[in-house]
């Protein structure tokens, strides 16, 4: 699994009750997706993002959006606020995955930039 996208990863198994770990568990999963959200995510994409094939390849925000609102979040930043709020000791490090809406204008969360002035 990519450790970068650890948590949202762990969110969607939980919601799934089940762990992708074959081909037709990320076709599956890519199915279960399209059935709550008509939308599409590949299970290519999929596989690359649970780290089941390798590839330096960042997923798009859309995607991390789309998985957000898989487990009952708006998108990807509130997610990551929930997470932050659940977990204080992790704040940073799910801070630090948070992408940016604009390229180049990275957004702190409030206890990574509390972090940062200290």
């Amino acid at each position: 699994m990519n450790n970068d996208y650890e948590l949202i990863c762990r969110a969607v198994e939980q919601s799934v009750g089940y762990s992708p770990r074959t081909p037709k568990d990320f076709d599956r999963l890519s199915d279960d997706i399209f059935a709550r959200l008509h939308q599409k995510v590949s299970p290519t994409t999929l596989k690359r993002l649970w780290g089941y094939v390798a590839s330096d390849a960042v997923p798009r925000q859309s995607t991390l959006d789309l998985l957000a609102q898989f487990v009952g979040c708006d998108d990807y930043d509130a997610f990551c606020r929930q997470q932050e709020a659940a977990q204080p000791e992790a704040a940073q490090h799910v801070a630090a995955r948070r992408r940016p809406h604009r390229p180049g204008a990275p957004r702190l969360s409030r206890a990574a930039a509390q972090l940062s002035r200290q």
